[in-house]
């Protein structure tokens, strides 16, 4: 008995010396179902197993292989530490076949846990005492697939990466990304591009009416990027201040502007009402800035846009002012400016734009025109 369990103890080592080499080599021969592409690619046409392939050699104390049927059970175990009892995956083999102490077994493992984790394998033979195990490494590129790792390679006119899921059930999925974080700002994709005519994300539905792009959940979709809101000028009114009877407005359909001018009050209002978006697709829209363009007829520059205010309706009736412009401004060209919140603020209601013009004189000859009018959003 003494010299067996010692020569049972001599073919562990040797066997766990032969399988630490063999996993650090190709893991068997090429799968069944595979076809090389016109550019190298492989394309598989059934899931892979769920099985990792080890081999090894028996021999003896001496170093003379077995051949034939082993008599000993083997066990064979993955863990994810050198020191743990519990195993992931296990098989056995009670009548492990060698071909000149050669042998090929596979252990059925959940790819869930082939998630990058450092892993090892055990080795057991019969009753006896575990081997020390060995640490499992991946063949050089198998590197790039652990997490962290960055694939990088210049592919023309094709895909570095490319993941295709031909089934049609629902709930397929070709690519999915998960980030799990309870907090913080995460992501579940990044996409990002650097070329000026580049996408950071390209999504499109070549069948049918189906959405490019669909977004669950809160529905929001979310942008940096500002939006200009266009107003027409030929919306403009008069206002409620003292003297608006006097207050001559004429639209330019031709042109897209409007000409206001009185007949006797020095000071009149003209009132501006936007309609705009509460909601950006599914995000509340800020106001950021009013742009508007303007000139005068009289050269004497004595009629003058006094101040321009920016406001939005509550629901209580008020007023909550966006933006307030008080320089007084005229020019006989037209001339652009901007009625600019300190920061951007929330839309809660209908919002509209006031003029506050001053006439020296009376008649269309001292009109003013107001064109070129947008919002900048923010969200």
């Amino acid at each position: 008995m003494k010299s067996r369990w010692t020569l049972l103890g001599s073919i562990l080592a040797v066997l766990l010396l032969a399988l630490a080499a063999g996993l650090t080599q190709a893991q068997g021969p090429e799968p069944p179902g595979e076809d090389i592409g016109v550019e190298g690619g492989v394309s598989i046409a059934a899931a892979v197993d769920e099985l990792i392939p080890v081999q090894g050699r028996l021999t003896d104390a001496n170093g003379n292989p077995f051949d034939g049927t082993f008599p000993y059970t083997v066990w064979f175990r993955i863990y994810d530490s050198i020191t743990t009892t519990v195993w992931l995956c296990s098989t056995s083999s009670n009548n492990l076949e060698l071909n000149n102490g050669l042998f090929n077994i596979t252990i059925p493992c959940d790819h869930d846990y082939l998630d990058g984790r450092q892993l090892y394998l055990g080795v057991k033979v019969s009753s006896d005492q575990e081997m020390d195990r060995q640490a499992i490494y991946p063949v050089p590129y198998a590197y790039s697939l652990v997490p962290g790792a960055d694939i990088e390679e210049s592919v023309g006119g094709a895909s570095v990466f490319e993941a295709e899921n031909r089934s049609s059930a629902n709930g397929s999925k070709g690519l999915f990304g998960h980030s799990s974080a309870t907090s913080g700002t995460t992501y579940g994709v990044y996409g990002r591009a650097e070329s000026p005519n580049g996408y950071g994300g390209y999504f499109e539905n070549t069948t049918g009416n189906g959405p490019a792009l669909a977004a669950a959940g809160s529905g929001i979709i979310q942008s940096t990027a500002a939006t200009d809101w266009v107003v027409s000028p030929l919306k403009i009114v008069p206002g409620d201040a003292s003297g608006d009877d006097d207050l001559n407005i004429v639209h330019s359909t031709q042109f897209g502007w409007a000409a206001l001018y009185t007949d006797g009050a020095d000071d009149c209002t003209a009132l501006l009402p936007v309609d705009v978006p509460a909601l950006l697709f599914g995000t509340r829209v800020k106001f950021s800035s009013f742009h508007f363009c303007y000139s005068m007829a009289d050269t004497d520059l004595d009629d003058y846009i006094k101040q321009v205010n920016v406001e939005y309706v509550k629901t209580d009736g008020g007023t909550q002012s966006l933006c307030s412009f008080t320089t007084p401004i005229s020019s006989t060209t037209w001339t652009c400016q901007a009625c600019s919140a300190s920061t951007p603020v929330g839309i809660y209601g209908p919002v509209f734009a006031r003029f506050k013009l001053h006439f020296t004189g009376d008649g269309s000859d001292n009109r003013i025109r107001l064109g070129n009018m947008y919002l900048h959003l923010t969200e």
